[in-house]
């Protein structure tokens, strides 16, 4: 019995193409549904950005056309302090000590209506500040007695317009 020499068992390069190309093919796909995907959702955003086109827009809580903000807006030597680099407390706190008081605002503030251009632009995070109108609603000093707070008006406040 003659003895032949064993060889191992190799598969020509051609049996393994069909699987080389079945996961290319794969690949790609997956790629194009990614980069179909990523249109789509720019396609929509533009929809209801651009061409107020709702069903495109994501669900989400409507933006108020009308807010009320509280605001403590300091006196000239305090702002030249937050200028200069310190923080609005620590400005308003040295400005005060110096005999200047900061004054406290409630501001209305109300949405234009915005053309498709506009809705783009606030969307692209350009739009022209313009587009709200503010309202001073009330306006005091703040006195030495009551120290300036964050929210709220404070009592006994001196009206002025």
């Amino acid at each position: 019995m003659s003895h032949q020499p064993s060889r191992p068992i190799s598969r020509p390069i051609w049996r393994a193409l069909p699987t080389a190309f079945a996961l290319l093919v794969i690949a790609t796909a997956s790629q194009a549904a990614t980069a179909q995907n990523a249109f789509e959702a720019q396609t929509a955003r533009y929809r209801c950005t651009v061409l107020s086109d709702s069903e495109s827009c994501p669900a989400s809580a409507p933006e108020p056309s009308v807010r009320l903000q509280d605001r403590l807006d300091p006196g000239p030597l305090a702002q030249h302090l937050i200028h200069l680099g310190a923080s609005k407390e620590a400005a308003i706190e040295q400005a005060s000590a110096g005999g200047e008081q900061p004054t406290r605002r409630l501001l209305r503030i109300t949405l234009n209506s915005l053309t498709s251009e506009e809705r783009y632009k606030k969307a692209a995070g350009t739009a022209d500040p313009s587009a709200e109108t503010v309202e001073t609603l009330y306006s005091a000093a703040v006195t030495d007695e009551e120290p300036p707070r964050r929210a709220g008006m404070q009592a006994g406040a001196r009206l002025s317009r």
